[in-house]
């Protein structure tokens, strides 16, 4: 039966998904996600600093799926996003340099079947983070010396 869908605040089919888009920052070399196709227009018409890389994993779209909480660093211009309430909690309450956006998309729970890692690194140099769920792109970064693989940050349904 259909439940509420996060994004749009209509009726999705069970295990309905859809994208979670990446941007690279040229100025900075950080990374933007968002899964909301509104917030992606807007990017791509009036921010040219913003490379769209294109669909970085999906997203729940139906209730019962995990938010994800984004944070912008008011220090350096990037972004963090953890899936985790208390890593939210900590970084709301240690970090005031990291201005609190909310949950901005929802992915699937750890035991979910199907669901796919997304793993977070960190940038030695800028302090930028990369999410992606592709491990030759984990461990390719991870290769160049500035990348320090932090494990899996949250799941994405497939």
């Amino acid at each position: 039966s259909p439940t509420s869908c996060r994004a749009t605040g209509r009726s999705a089919p069970a295990g309905a998904t859809a994208p979670v888009y990446r941007f690279a920052k040229i100025s900075n070399g950080a990374y933007f996600y968002t899964g909301n196709a509104g917030e992606k227009d807007i990017i791509l018409a009036s921010f040219p600093d913003f490379r769209y890389e294109g669909v970085a994993f999906q997203q729940s779209l139906t209730d019962g799926g995990q938010p994800v909480y984004r944070f912008a660093n008011l220090l350096n211009g990037g972004y963090f996003y953890t899936g985790s309430a208390g890593e939210r909690d900590i970084v709301i309450a240690d970090y005031p340099h990291m201005r609190y956006e909310g949950s901005t998309f929802a992915v699937a729970a750890p035991e979910a079947s199907g669901s796919v890692p997304v793993y977070r690194l960190a940038n030695l140099m800028n302090g930028a983070y990369l999410y992606t769920t592709n491990s030759r792109e984990r461990d390719a970064a991870a290769a160049l010396g500035i990348w320090r693989i932090e494990g899996v940050s949250f799941w994405a349904p497939r």
